[in-house]
């Protein structure tokens, strides 16, 4: 029993992770708040993840707010753009849905919306990551962030199921939404990091993997 309470103990490794789960989840809510905000937030959510929650780094809180304050800029322009075609769309849905539901044969085009703003959804988290791992113009922030993710049509489900499922899962529950923020994030960089090593330089694969 008194090993199972170590602080070495795989328990209580799970029981931190866990912990740090809920913290950085917290975060996110708070500083996404104003919606224009949330790129920010997600890409400071993606490096600390992947830092302290992967890679079981400390400074947990400094990581967090070090990325919203390099990713400010780049990260709220791009958000800004997506958040605006998301926004569109949902309108689109929303009409598109109605004529359906008349009977209408343009309420076909239902499914296409449907499609369009579960890529745009996808693209979200490809670009934001990027802004977390990456430098560059937003111009080309948005480039490459599509370029990776129409490369990898199949792997794209990798990110967007946990998006959906996550997004789903707070709509039943809400309560959630301060804890699901991160077990989604590293569900997601799974896959976007594999696409990323796919395409990074081998100089650069041996400085992370050192």
């Amino acid at each position: 029993m008194r090993r199972l309470f170590d602080l070495e103990s795989p328990v209580m490794g799970c029981l931190f992770k866990v912990f740090d789960a809920i913290v950085l989840g917290l975060l996110w809510v708070l500083c996404s708040l104003p919606i224009v905000t949330m790129g920010a937030a997600s890409a400071a959510l993606y490096t600390a993840t992947r830092r302290c929650l992967v890679h079981s780094e400390s400074y947990l809180l400094r990581t967090f707010f070090s990325a919203f304050r390099e990713n400010w800029k780049q990260a709220t322009l791009v958000w800004l753009l997506i958040l605006a075609l998301l926004g569109l769309l949902a309108v689109d849905a929303a009409v598109f849905r109605s004529l359906a539901a008349a009977g209408t044969a343009w309420g076909g085009f239902y499914w296409v919306i449907l499609a369009l703003f579960c890529l745009v959804l996808t693209w979200s988290a490809y670009l934001l990551a990027y802004c977390a791992r990456c430098q560059g113009t937003a111009a080309e922030v948005l480039r490459i962030s599509f370029q990776l993710l129409m490369l990898h049509p199949i792997r794209a489900l990798g990110v967007l199921l946990p998006l959906v499922g996550g997004i789903a899962l707070a709509l039943i529950a809400p309560g959630l939404i301060f804890f699901l923020p991160a077990p989604v994030c590293w569900l997601e960089s799974r896959t976007i990091e594999a696409v990323f090593r796919l395409h990074m330089r081998p100089e650069d694969l041996e400085r992370e993997t050192a």
